[in-house]
């Protein structure tokens, strides 16, 4: 049992570290390797404050997180969504102060930066343990 769990954590950990998803599960024991992928960075639980639609519309644009990724922030509904232009599906972000923002279905926080006159520049990406700088791109 133990070098099974060895084995999993071999081919999960190193890619979650490094802000990329693990690998999908072809081991035989993929109740494992679930478990593993789960409770490797256990999400806490988060409070959403209200921000009216007007305090959220300067967020709106296009961020470059690397070369050829870039991260899409939209205001849809009334909430902030964002979505990676790798081709995921778009995220809502909830408030949890004015440049705070939290997603419920992953484990990732997005922090707004502004510059010296107050317009917003860049966002920092927290996932997986590491804080990821974006510059606004438009």
């Amino acid at each position: 049992m133990h070098r099974r769990a060895l084995i999993v954590l071999t081919l999960a950990l190193p890619p979650v570290l490094a802000g990329q998803s693990p690998p999908a599960p072809d081991l035989p024991n993929a109740v494992m390797f679930e478990f593993i992928r789960s409770s490797v960075l256990p999400q806490r639980a988060r409070v959403a404050i209200e921000l009216p639609a007007s305090a959220l519309s300067p967020y709106v644009g296009v961020y470059e997180l690397a070369l050829g990724l870039e991260l899409d922030v939209t205001l849809q509904n009334g909430a902030l969504h964002i979505r990676s232009s790798i081709g995921s599906a778009a995220v809502q972000l909830w408030p949890a102060s004015n440049n705070d923002f939290f997603a419920k279905d992953v484990d990732a926080q997005v922090t707004f930066v502004r510059d010296a006159s107050g317009a917003v520049s860049g966002l920092v990406l927290h996932q997986y343990g590491r804080d990821r700088p974006a510059k606004k791109r438009r």
